[in-house]
């Protein structure tokens, strides 16, 4: 019967207007209900899972997010961080993959609207922001990882769309210097299975880092997002899967760090680096952009030689 009502409300949650009317009912009771059976070990990984469903589809949305970190606070559940910890907990120790998954896939939105929602108000965010990092990093190490395309969206989320104006270099710099963060999020695109999402997210997040002008574009090279960018420019070395569109934001993001940093040897030296440059610059077709890649080649890396 449990397995049935969870699939029920699974059901209803897949439509806003109905997700709104369960979180609001009892003013979150089903909160508490569901972090409990997602929890305990004594039920079994059907029930644990459809538990996290539901918590994910509340979350699916920032609305509903929203309404689902407000309500944490009026019910047993007792407080937000609270909430996120238990979440994170099932995502992170769970038995059960697809638990993890789903766990995984709502902690991470709740988790950036729960950022979100501080970096307005400007409170303590980078601090914030660190233990956010920390918990990610967890989250993205695990063999195998649970929710890879969830933790790649969230790196962009926290670069693109978290990061106005007023805070985003702070946010940026944050992020770069947060080496287990970086070297774990960067490692979801190496993977053998890595998925069109997780590579596309992870590239063009990378590509905004290297355009922003406002930050030291020599944060951006290190070993972790060299290996990256470089994993994702290669045409036939790597098991990903690469299209044209990824290759061009991978070498976008390498002509970027190139014309800008002061690293120049770390850049020129790295393994399988200057030969995705040469092999994207002989099969570019616009000439233009054909002519700035041998510019950045011969006037700034190959001279490192």
């Amino acid at each position: 019967t449990i397995r049935t009502i969870l699939c029920t409300i699974n059901s209803l949650c897949l439509e806003r207007n109905t997700r709104l009317q369960i979180l609001l009912h009892g003013e979150g009771i089903l909160l508490g209900i569901l972090l409990q059976y997602l929890l305990s070990r004594q039920i079994d990984d059907v029930v644990r899972r459809r538990s996290a469903r539901a918590l994910r589809l509340l979350a699916q949305c920032n609305a509903t997010a929203n309404i689902l970190l407000r309500l944490t606070l009026r019910s047993e559940i007792g407080d937000t961080n609270n909430f996120l910890a238990s979440l994170h907990q099932a995502a992170l120790y769970d038995p059960c993959l697809d638990v993890r998954g789903e766990a995984t896939i709502a902690y991470t939105k709740c988790i950036t609207c729960a950022f979100f929602r501080k970096h307005l108000l400007q409170k303590d965010i980078i601090d914030e922001l660190n233990q956010i990092l920390d918990k990610l990093a967890e989250l993205a190490n695990q063999v195998p990882t649970a929710a890879p395309e969830a933790l790649s969206k969230t790196f962009q989320e926290l670069v693109i769309n978290l990061s106005t104006e007023e805070q985003s270099n702070n946010i940026r710099t944050t992020i770069l210097r947060h080496d287990t963060y970086i070297k774990a999020v960067t490692e979801l695109a190496l993977c053998s299975n890595a998925s069109y999402t997780t590579c596309t997210c992870i590239a063009s997040t990378l590509v905004c880092l290297a355009l922003d002008k406002s930050l030291n574009c020599d944060l951006l090279v290190t070993e972790p997002i060299l290996k990256c960018l470089v994993h994702i420019a290669s045409d036939d070395e790597f098991n990903i899967p690469s299209t044209q569109e990824q290759q061009e934001t991978a070498n976008q993001a390498l002509l970027e760090l190139a014309s800008n940093t002061s690293r120049l040897k770390q850049l020129a030296t790295h393994g399988g680096l200057l030969s995705a440059l040469i092999r994207y610059t002989t099969n570019c077709i616009d000439e233009t952009a054909k002519q700035s890649f041998k510019t950045t080649l011969l006037s700034r890396l190959i001279p490192q030689l």
